[in-house]
């Protein structure tokens, strides 16, 4: 008897650009063999007496068939029966954030109307790879770390086959901005305290923003190397500011801690 023991399906080594490749045992060397598809019959290599190869034909829902061996215009199949999984393509339709700083691990969130949930994702960044977690059917989630400056268009495999084709969405990773010195420590509660940041590698065309624990205020860029800010109100305490260049953290070489006090200002009799 001819008997089919598996297919490996959902790996590099049973799928190459729709190569399906059939396990089992007593293969004849035979080309007549052909791969059962569910009802859609296609020809099959014959490797070995134990390896079959066929291309998976087209289909239009995604689903689990099921793959036999048979022989062409012969009533007569092999013993046993293996399983091969249908996917839709994973489509990329957009990502945040944009941007993203080198040479730091960041999550890439990336979104599409249709994900398998409970597959495994890889997200491929120009040549590089990093795996994924599919979230739910629209999101898929990515840890990536990048050393190269530059704009990489983004897609996503699932199960290890099916990339996207999809090439409009792109992510950009750049040098951040780096805060050296901060003149003001200390402000009132109602705000409005002018804060300078000193540094290195402030993109004056870029979008910046100070952020003052979760508060945001706009951030001036006055050079590559001073931005000035206003604090906005908020409680008395400590507070952690961060400078964000178009969304992107600038890294700091001081504490950037603000402390908000009570006061007591000046009154004219």
């Amino acid at each position: 008897a001819y008997e089919i023991s598996g297919c490996l399906v959902g790996s590099e080594m049973c799928i190459r650009d729709r190569e399906v490749t059939v396990f089992g045992a007593h293969f004849p060397m035979d080309s007549s063999l052909t791969c059962q598809f569910d009802n859609t019959t296609v020809p099959a290599t014959v490797l070995s007496t134990s390896t079959i190869t066929c291309l998976s034909p087209p289909r239009l829902a995604p689903g689990v068939v099921p793959v036999s061996i048979r022989w062409a215009n012969v009533q007569k199949a092999a013993t046993g029966e293996a399983s091969f999984r249908y996917l839709k393509t994973a489509v990329v339709t957009d990502l945040y954030p944009a941007k993203l700083p080198v040479n730091t691990s960041n999550p890439l969130i990336l979104v599409g109307p249709s994900f398998p949930v409970g597959t495994e994702a890889i997200c491929s960044i120009g040549e590089i790879k990093f795996r994924g977690r599919i979230l739910n059917s629209t999101t898929a989630e990515c840890d990536v770390v990048m050393e190269t400056i530059g704009a990489f268009p983004v897609t996503l495999s699932v199960d290890g086959f099916a990339f996207s084709s999809t090439q409009h969405v792109m992510v950009e990773f750049v040098q951040p901005g780096r805060v050296t010195g901060m003149d003001v420590t200390q402000g009132a509660v109602t705000g409005g305290t002018n804060i300078t940041l000193s540094g290195d590698g402030f993109d004056i065309t870029a979008d910046s923003i100070c952020l003052f624990g979760d508060i945001a205020v706009p951030a001036v860029v006055m050079s590559q190397s001073v931005i000035l800010c206003t604090s906005p109100p908020r409680a008395s305490g400590d507070v952690l500011v961060t400078l964000l260049i178009d969304n992107v953290a600038a890294m700091s070489d001081i504490s950037m801690a603000v402390s908000y006090t009570h006061l007591t200002l000046p009154t004219i009799c």
